[in-house]
């Protein structure tokens, strides 16, 4: 590779050129293209709810978006400062409805410096994730102390009535009639 590929003598070769060398080739994208930014992420980067611990979700979601990231080459995209950028608004699109929407509203009226800044940001996700599970437990709690309705009673079957009490009948008479009718 060094004579073919970099055009340099094996006697030439340095420590800086190959870790020079080595950057280049783990920064680059995979075949050179470019992937589908959208496609990459949104096939893997999800928030694992099966995490039960908040913060330690929200960390794996962070560190998920950086391996997506290593593993399809596209490292150069998320450097610097429109790097930054581009990772914070990954990171914001493909959090899970009610969250992404709280922390957008976050960003745009209260914390806009997190737009531009994964630590600021990992701070915002991390705080409405967490206000966001204790009202879904909340909720959980209302529901399961509200009252179950009654169950209908049962069509099924004859009613069984259980007294101990004799049956009696009434006789009822109507005007004009002589005959008692049997109830």
């Amino acid at each position: 590779m060094c004579e073919t590929h970099w055009d340099v003598d094996v006697e030439d070769l340095t420590d800086e050129f190959l870790m020079k060398q080595i950057k280049k080739i783990t920064c680059s994208f995979k075949n050179k293209e470019l992937p589908d930014m959208d496609d990459m992420f949104s096939n893997e980067l999800k928030l694992d709810e099966s995490i039960s611990d908040v913060e330690a979700r929200v960390t794996a979601y962070f560190h998920l978006a950086n391996a997506i990231i290593r593993r399809n080459g596209v490292n150069d995209l998320f450097t610097g400062d429109d790097g930054i950028k581009r990772m914070c608004k990954v990171l914001v699109k493909f959090l899970p409805g009610p969250l992404e929407k709280k922390v957008k509203n976050e960003l745009e009226y209260r914390s806009g410096e997190a737009k531009a800044s994964v630590r600021n940001l990992y701070k915002v996700v991390s705080n409405l994730a967490l206000e966001l599970e204790k009202g879904n437990k909340a909720i959980m709690q209302i529901r399961s102390k509200v009252a179950k309705p009654a169950k209908p009673f049962s069509t099924r079957g004859p009613m069984k009535i259980l007294s101990r009490k004799p049956a009696t009948f009434a006789s009822v008479q109507l005007k004009g009639s002589s005959s008692g009718l049997m109830g």
